[in-house]
């Protein structure tokens, strides 16, 4: 059978002016219902001076500020265990008031937890919603290619096609006024250069969009060279709601930082194992150890010719 350690101080070490100061340093400590890293210090402070005193309570609470401090990490739960000593030692009457406060400060802390977890699993949800509705309205509203229409019509048209190349971008540009058609969508190269004109077909879908508002992305795709020699270029265009792929980067930007998952793995042995071991090495690069390997060959040829001749 164990004997339980008798660490709690007695009504003879409360007398003493020690005692009263012990007691007063751990209700001091333990007021908030918790032990913070500053407050174990000053606890350690106070047991290593020595007051000529022989409480049980001193080396009990020393043994575990020791352990807790030995590893240089010092956890919540370590400081909870803590203050689980400071109740032991503390008389009765004041022991159950120190425990009740930690068991109140415990319970505010789950309380605390469960609130801030709600609150984020709320503000995710929300930022999910608010990133799906952001795709949504990202997604494009028109998307198709189409050659440039009249590109060979006039010189100037003709040398503007000649000039460019794949994958540079174009601007569109809306003629309501084109007595041919309403819908008239012009193409311009970068340099300002007419190359010719949205086909009618597509004209009709992007006209409404554009005059709505709507971005594009327009690009040259491909080249088309016709039997004629003359250039017509492929253009692939994109309509989307103004701002809206701005507003989904900026939505994106928001969500926090994924941290790494950093793993703890066993030490490995700097030889890599791979490498064959150092006798081997030593057998493959030393020179020595080959000219040795040598004489030996040759002395047991030798022998074996005197034998022979014998």
């Amino acid at each position: 059978m164990s004997l339980v350690r008798r660490v709690t101080l007695t009504k003879a070490q409360r007398s003493t002016a020690a005692g009263q100061e012990l007691i007063g340093l751990l209700v001091d400590l333990s007021e908030d219902g918790m032990v913070t890293r500053e407050e174990m210090e000053r606890l350690r402070a106070w047991l290593e001076v020595d007051r000529g005193i022989d409480f049980a309570a001193c080396p009990f609470l020393y043994e575990i500020v020791d352990q807790i401090a030995s590893d240089g990490e010092i956890t919540e739960e370590e400081l909870d265990q803590l203050a689980l000593g400071i109740e032991r030692v503390l008389p009765s009457d004041v022991r159950v008031a120190a425990s009740r406060r930690r068991r109140e400060l415990r319970e505010a802390k789950k309380r605390e937890v469960m609130e801030r977890r709600v609150r984020e699993r709320g503000d995710r949800d929300q930022m999910r919603a608010r990133l799906s509705a952001a795709r949504q309205h990202a997604k494009p509203l028109h998307r198709t290619d189409y050659w440039v229409a009249g590109a060979c019509r006039s010189e100037e048209r003709r040398e503007a096609c000649e000039k460019v190349v794949v994958g540079d971008t174009v601007d569109l540009e809306r003629e309501p006024d084109n007595r041919h058609d309403e819908n008239a969508i012009l193409i311009l190269s970068v340099e300002g250069d007419t190359l010719g004109y949205v086909p009618r077909g597509e004209a009709a879908q992007m006209a409404p969009l554009l005059d709505t508002g709507a971005e594009y992305e327009a690009t040259i795709k491909r080249i088309w060279e016709r039997d004629d020699g003359n250039i017509v270029p492929i253009v692939v265009s994109v309509l989307r709601h103004s701002g809206a792929r701005q507003a989904l980067d900026g939505l994106r930007s928001q969500l926090p930082a994924i941290k790494p998952v950093i793993r703890r793995t066993a030490a490995k042995s700097t030889q890599s194992s791979a490498a064959p071991p150092p006798a081997a090495v030593d057998a493959q690069d030393s020179p020595a150890t080959a000219t040795r390997g040598g004489g030996c060959l040759t002395a047991c040829l030798v022998l074996v010719l005197i034998l022979a001749l014998a």
